[in-house]
């Protein structure tokens, strides 16, 4: 061949999958990686990893246990993240219902061309239309989601999710009851006998699996429904989380098409339809409507999705997918090169070992693999601990998750390790086998021959190089990162624990209080809001009353929302002040806003400390009035006279946006006293002004009831569900906690700092095993160097700084990219601020003095060094 390459042999095997790659493949220019895949071909399969190899790796991981610990943690890690990213993707995105042909199962929403608006409930006009001409897709169904206060004979009343669904419903899921029958079509006219269906889960906690609970009475709010049937376990809380079903009943000429109530849709594709040919024909239908009903119609564009999650197919799963692959491998990658960098410095220590082995005749690809199978031992193991982790903690997630949301997660995410997720794992635990094992393998045998026949041991393929420098600078940079914002988060969820609301909060039980809508006598109408308000400020005014009455209550009162809870925050314009302008800044006006009953402030203790309290007469609508706080007039007012001033919100439809140039600001309320400081949001981002208002009936839905009952509020619990189901059947209590409980909000936070925290530790530990490692390494191969150094005089300061200098330098570059890259993600919410620079700075000088404490054995063995002894490991 030309310039004076020699030709490959090229009597190969022709069955050989190699035998391509190694004809055109000049054996002069091979890395190692070729010349493994020569050497490859045509071994035996005693030569790949046998029980033997196993057998040794389990040695190793005895024989090594720092090894053994560190990079069985951090791989760990990796897999049980991984796991918990491949079920959350499976589970949450790419959503498969579990019932027979699932993936056929479609929803169809709204588009709002005009706005962007995806993902939009259609209306029930629109559902009656395409349950007669939507050929594409059978069993067109509807359903809302409701709450109901269910009682089941003289037992408590519980507020349960369920759903007013279409009897088609039941059949697109082509699930058959386990009990009794399902809906038909008589049971959705409006004024049929009320029936319901339950769960199993209401069948077996609330019934206690009664068999003949079929055509028993249960009420529903304020109505009487008969048990006629119970679904099984396997249906799950279909559509979403529901534990019961009643009948939708909706009468399309009772509403004008502008005002008909919103309704999700979905269906059974029809056998033989596809996903793309069901969009066309409802493209048709709803360029149809936009022509006929114009005014409501023209920009909305209905599409067939998945049921739930945002895939179900094509492009998009596998993008998905990809982004979740490449983020763990990214992920895992890191790891593993960690971890091989010490790999690498235990397989240099076995030097001798291997070299003999190969004049024994074992080829360098038997060795590589054996070394690939002691790494796929370590991993193993760490993949099965991995798992177990990820398990736990995907149910720890999971409660925390049904805490937030109320009990509304979906019914088919398990959070349970999967078999698909168990494979997922293995293919990567192989991956990161090959990272760990087979790289440092490589490169440490790439000169066998030499080596054995007493050759230098200094070779190109002993030295790491560019490798090194990256891994420590990467790894430096997410450590920075991720601790620092698993510190700061922690601290942040620290001080919103330690929340002070100014009184003795533990001794208040509080509650949300919520009412069914409720319907017109004979009609599928909702209850006029006004009306509706009504039957629910009477029904908690009497609550109120019923719960005073009780022996230990020390009082009660009600709220939009407690101390402690999260309230809107409006831009403000003080009367006499001027504007404040609408942006956030050091100038703006911004206060917290409270509805408040007459009685709160003496329920909690805070006296006025100018002006007067509410009184009946400020709780008309028209009134206008205003209490504020100390924080108020100290940093709005200079400490000035509040009362009788007037205050107005620039934004008021939206207290929580900026108001728009053009927004006319709403009316102004005058503030007539000045209350004591009392603890209001217990996120401590959030300042502590605040404005209170009256508690009308149009102010705020739902509301919170606080009852001050001293001691062992907890124990109040059941007598206050019993009290609002006595007072009103439609009446929900829910979210029943002391008022210095954290809500669920803190908890979703903790857990996510937390496991910031645990990754920041890992890197950091992974960073510094890593720096040992290689030292170690260097002082080893460097033993001569050192000993001829000092034999000559060296200075002693100069020899640890060659060997501390660039683990300290590749560590401090990392450290600054990773400030770098910190201060570039926190830039939306202002940056780092001092405290923040002054805690990363602390943070970075910890790294180098963990670094330089890592480096401190080989260090000490460096210059404990004879000459003589190191001119005789040598010779």
């Amino acid at each position: 061949m030309r310039g004076g390459t020699e030709a490959v042999n090229l009597q190969l095997q022709p069955r050989t999958p190699w035998a391509h790659l190694v004809r055109i493949m000049p054996s002069p220019s091979d890395g190692p990686l070729t010349r493994f895949i020569r050497e490859m071909h045509g071994r035996a399969p005693w030569q790949w990893p046998s029980w033997l190899d196993f057998k040794l790796g389990f040695r190793m991981l005895v024989k090594y246990p720092g090894l053994t610990f560190v990079g069985g943690l951090a791989i760990s890690f990796a897999i049980a993240v991984g796991a918990v990213m491949f079920v959350a993707v499976t589970e949450l995105v790419l959503v498969t219902l579990p019932f027979d042909e699932g993936d056929r199962i479609v929803r169809v929403l709204v588009r709002n061309a005009e706005t962007g608006l995806d993902g939009q409930n259609p209306s029930l006009h629109d559902f009656v239309m395409w349950r007669e001409e939507f050929q594409s897709v059978d069993d067109l169904a509807a359903f809302r989601q409701v709450i109901r206060s269910v009682a089941i004979d003289e037992s408590r009343t519980e507020a349960s999710r369920g759903a007013e669904m279409t009897a088609s419903a039941f059949r697109a899921a082509r699930v058959p009851p386990l009990l009794g029958r399902l809906f038909d079509e008589g049971d959705e006219r409006v004024g049929a006998p009320g029936v319901v269906l339950i769960g199993w889960d209401m069948w077996q906690t609330r019934l206690g699996g009664d068999p003949d609970v079929v055509g028993r009475t249960v009420r529903l709010g304020t109505d009487e429904a008969t048990v006629i049937g119970v679904m099984p376990e396997r249906f799950g809380g279909f559509p979403e989380n529901e534990v019961f079903w009643a009948p939708l009943r909706l009468d399309v000429l009772e509403y004008e098409r502008s005002q008909s109530p919103l309704i999700a849709v979905f269906g059974r594709l029809a056998p033989g339809a596809s996903h793309e040919e069901a969009q066309a024909e409802l493209s048709t239908l709803g360029a149809r409507s936009a022509t006929a009903f114009p005014d409501t119609h023209e920009h909305l564009r209905p599409q067939v999705g998945a049921f739930a999650g945002i895939a179900s197919q094509g492009w998009l799963a596998m993008g998905m997918y990809s982004l979740n692959a490449t983020f763990f491998t990214a992920l895992l990658l890191l790891i593993c090169a960690n971890v091989s960098l010490f790999v690498f410095a235990r397989t240099a220590a076995r030097d001798n070992e291997i070299a003999v082995r190969n004049a024994l005749g074992a080829s360098r690809a038997r060795i590589v693999m054996q070394l690939f199978a002691e790494a796929l031992v370590l991993g193993g193991l760490a993949a099965t601990i991995g798992l177990v982790v990820a398990d736990f903690g995907m149910g720890r997630a999971l409660g925390v998750l049904d805490s937030v949301t109320g009990g509304g997660l979906p019914f088919w995410v398990r959070g349970d390790v999967t078999p698909a997720a168990t494979l997922y794992a293995g293919v990567f635990t192989v991956f990161g086998a090959v990272v760990v094992g087979v790289v440092p393998a490589l490169k440490l045998t790439g000169d066998l021959q030499p080596r054995l026949q007493g050759a230098s041991r200094h070779g190109p393929a002993r030295r790491m190089g560019g490798l090194w420098t990256t891994v420590v600078v990467v790894q430096s940079a997410v450590t920075v990162i991720i601790v620092t914002l698993g510190l700061v988060g922690g601290q942040f969820t620290r001080s919103w624990r330690s929340f002070d609301a100014g009184f003795p909060a533990a001794e208040y039980l509080t509650v949300s209080l919520t009412r069914d809508r409720g319907t017109l006598p004979g009609s599928s109408v909702e209850l006029p809001l006004e009306e509706f308000s009504e039957r629910f400020v009477a029904a908690r005014e009497e609550l109120e009353r019923r719960i005073e009455a009780e022996p230990g209550v020390l009082g009660v009162s009600a709220a939009s929302q407690l101390p402690g809870g999260s309230h809107p925050r409006g831009w403000i314009e003080i009367e006499g002040e001027g504007e404040a302008g609408p942006a956030p800044s050091a100038t703006g006006r911004r206060a917290q806003m409270v509805w408040v009953a007459q009685d709160l402030f003496d329920l909690v203790g805070k006296p006025m400390l100018a002006g007067r309290g509410f009184d009946s007469g400020d709780f008309d609508p028209d009134a206008h009035l205003a209490i504020v706080n100390e924080s108020f007039v100290r940093t709005h007012l200079n400490d000035r006279n509040a009362i009788g001033r007037r205050v107005r919100y620039l934004n008021p439809g939206s207290r929580t946006v900026l108001p728009s140039p053009d927004q006319e600001p709403g009316p102004w309320h005058e503030i007539v006293g000045v209350v004591s400081e009392i603890g209001l949001s217990s996120s401590p981002d959030v300042p502590p002004e605040g404005i209170y208002h009256p508690l009308t009936p149009e102010a705020s839905y739902p509301l919170r009831m606080a009852v001050h009952l001293g001691t062992a509020p907890e124990a109040f619990a059941p007598t206050l569900h019993a009290l609002a189901s006595d007072v009103d059947p439609a009446l929900r209590v829910s979210d029943v906690r002391t008022m210095d409980e954290p809500g669920p909000d803190l908890l979703m936070y903790e857990v996510m700092f937390g496991v910031f925290l645990s990754f920041g530790a890992l890197s950091l530990l992974l960073a510094n095993a890593a720096i040992y490692s290689v030292v170690s390494f260097t002082v080893e191969r460097r033993t001569r160097e050192i000993g001829v150094r000092v034999a000559l005089g060296a200075n002693r300061r100069r020899i640890v700084g060659a060997i501390l200098g660039r683990p300290l330098v590749r560590l401090g570059v990392g450290a600054g990219l990773g400030g770098l890259l910190l201060t570039g993600l926190l830039a939306g919410g202002g940056g780092l601020g001092l405290e923040d620079v002054t805690f990363l700075t602390a943070f970075v000088a910890v790294m180098c003095v963990v670094c330089f404490l890592a480096c401190i054995v080989p260090i000490r063995r460096a210059l404990r060094i004879e000459p003589t002894e190191a001119l005789r490991a040598e010779g």
